[in-house]
């Protein structure tokens, strides 16, 4: 069995990695990818809110199934990290950015439209690039219905940015 390096209580430790080590091998997780993980259960124990593994389990089996690509998945895992989100969720990333900016739901469902659109372009839009697109949609527009207009703009364009309404 490969080394695990969590940053847990010791008495604890050895219980944890194999399960990690069972959900890494049940869900066919690359190197890369695992060690995104172990971060994540890292940080979750720094933040003394520890994630019991059956629910860091469905969790990455939720975001397995979700239709991110591998990379988008592991860029998510590695965002979720950073900011110390409790929950790792592709719409949960995107609902708490607009809580923090400020959006509402129709806006953020728009954006889901737009993210979609970006796909069918192939150009997908990656995780870390939601807040400086949403920064640039509130830097153009502070109105509900102009944000919403923007971004439409955008779909039926097909650009990869936001720009003042025409």
């Amino acid at each position: 069995m490969e080394k695990i390096y969590l940053t847990i209580p010791e008495n604890i430790e050895q219980r944890y990695c194999e399960t990690l080590s069972k959900i890494k091998k049940s869900l066919n997780l690359s190197k890369e990818y695992f060690e995104s993980v172990i971060g994540y259960v890292n940080m979750r124990f720094l933040i003394n809110k520890a994630i019991e593994p059956n629910s860091l389990y469905k969790m990455l089996l939720k975001l397995k199934e979700s239709n991110l690509s591998i990379n988008e998945q592991i860029e998510l895992i590695q965002t979720a990290t950073n900011e110390n989100w409790l929950t790792i969720n592709p719409v949960k990333g995107l609902d708490e950015l607009c809580k923090e900016l400020d959006l509402t739901n129709v806006i953020k469902y728009t954006f889901l439209d737009y993210i979609e659109m970006r796909k069918q372009i192939n150009c997908p839009l990656t995780i870390n690039y939601y807040k400086p697109i949403l920064l640039r949609l509130k830097e153009l527009s502070n109105n509900d219905k102009v944000q919403e207009l923007i971004i439409e703009q955008s779909i039926n364009k097909g650009w990869k940015w936001f720009f003042e309404l025409q």
